[in-house]
């Protein structure tokens, strides 16, 4: 959204009553530096999408984009040129606006998951008899925010405090759950000193082979 409102403001001003050839000189060199920035970047494009870790490495090349929309409205509003500026930027300040919000509330839901995952926990390990704690499709992110990443372990030594035992960062693989679960089903007392739970993203809570 932002990128289209912001090619709408070009294109408006290279229209409007203005020097193209110095709008030109000035957006151009920060449009090249933009996509430098972002070539190390670009083998990691699925990794910026799907979460958040990646976001870092577009700091820089939005230094560039920042700039160039600096540049196009300074130009407008130098050659007085602005009737078009103020409605094209009350909408491009609106849509960052409306980014922003959405991604704080997609942390404030990644929290809201990781504290649901661990009450449940904490409740179900009220029975001392388990030893060992095996959990399919933990969530590692939600739309981008983080849930759990690599800190599930130091989540249950400070919030749930339990001596539990359980693979590396509390997953497991697909195949080794539904093995443990087949076994689980067939025979109920099948390691009884194992808690094996599958988190449900859906309905935001555990269940039981």
């Amino acid at each position: 959204m932002q990128s289209l409102v912001t090619l709408a403001l070009v294109v408006s001003m290279w229209f409007g009553k203005i020097d193209r050839f110095k709008l030109a000189n000035r957006v151009w060199p920060l449009l090249v530096c933009f996509l430098i920035g972002l070539a190390p970047a670009a083998n990691s494009v699925s990794l910026i999408v799907q979460t958040g870790e990646g976001s870092r490495f577009l700091y820089l090349p939005a230094v560039f984009i920042c700039a160039a929309v600096g540049v196009v409205f300074g130009t407008g509003i130098a050659a007085r040129a602005s009737r078009g500026l103020v409605p094209v930027g009350v909408i491009l300040l609106a849509s960052y606006a409306f980014t922003l919000a959405q991604t704080n509330r997609h942390w404030r839901e990644a929290g809201d998951i990781s504290r649901e995952i661990l009450t449940q926990l904490d409740d179900m390990l009220e029975d001392q008899s388990f030893e060992y704690l095996f959990i399919r499709d933990l969530p590692d992110h939600h739309h981008g925010a983080f849930v759990f990443r690599n800190g599930f372990e130091n989540a249950l030594v400070m919030f749930v405090s339990t001596p539990i035992v359980f693979p590396e960062h509390g997953r497991i693989s697909q195949a080794d759950w539904d093995r443990y679960a087949a076994k689980r089903r067939a025979e109920p007392d099948f390691y009884p000193d194992v808690l094996l739970l599958r988190w449900m993203p859906d309905k935001h809570r555990f269940v039981t082979p």
